[in-house]
């Protein structure tokens, strides 16, 4: 949220907090994506360690 209030001002909140955030909430609890997936990709900005990464290729 607060990435999102920065990049789009705080004029925008309502956008993430009644469309977006709604919306995401029901994909995860439908989709259950966390279950699905071979990758996270970490778009917090936080750096890693390249050395840290498994990947496995099927």
């Amino acid at each position: 949220m607060s990435r999102g209030i920065e990049r789009d001002g705080e004029e925008k909140r309502h956008l993430w907090e009644d469309l977006w955030m709604p919306a995401e909430e029901f994909y995860i609890k439908s989709q259950n994506p966390m279950d699905k997936v071979d990758l996270i990709i970490d778009g917090t900005g936080r750096s890693s360690n390249i050395q840290d990464l498994q990947v496995n290729v099927i």
